[in-house]
């Protein structure tokens, strides 16, 4: 996920993951050894909440009957039997994802766990910000006008939107558009 790089202001850690099932579905990396725990989370703290966040969208895994049914792919009905219980696992998964990402809050108050969507699907682990920090977020800077206007008080618009400098341009083409 390349989060790290465009959000470097705060300290997040991403969570790799790899395939299993034969490219079926993933897991996420429970081993911290390359990965920057920034200080965010302690190693121990990071293996065992990876770890748990495993077992429990292990449920939502493929098995070998879906494996089965995606190469019986030719007769149409395995197919379609595949395609529903694939939805359902989909959707399992991220049922489960944001049950654990809820109870993660509950544990961790200070840090928040999300699966970012763009530009590339991958779960973060951020501290939350503190109330000084949102407070500086939320105030944009003023925007400084320039003093002088944009038109001068002698210049007219005519019906077109183009400025003209004298009011007998401005009539003679009324006058042409008139006639």
């Amino acid at each position: 996920c390349s989060h790290e790089n465009k959000m470097a202001r705060r300290e997040r850690i991403v969570v790799p993951q790899r395939a299993v099932n034969g490219g079926f579905d993933f897991k996420f990396e429970a081993d911290p050894y390359d990965i920057n725990l920034r200080s965010v989370m302690t190693a121990e703290e990071y293996t065992t909440v990876v770890t748990k966040l495993n077992s429990d969208l292990k449920q939502a895994r493929s098995t070998k009957l879906d494996a089965l049914l995606l190469m019986s792919g030719p007769l149409m009905v395995p197919l379609a039997i595949w395609g529903l219980r694939h939805s359902n696992q989909t959707k399992r998964r991220k049922k489960l994802l944001h049950k654990f990402m809820d109870d993660f809050h509950g544990d961790f108050p200070h840090l928040y766990m999300r699966w970012n969507k763009r530009p590339q699907s991958c779960l973060t682990i951020e501290r939350r910000p503190s109330k000084e920090e949102k407070e500086g977020e939320q105030q944009y800077p003023q925007l400084k006008l320039p003093q002088e206007s944009l038109v001068s008080e002698e210049t007219e618009l005519t019906p077109f939107g183009a400025a003209s400098t004298s009011e007998n341009e401005a009539s003679s083409l009324h006058q042409d558009l008139l006639v």
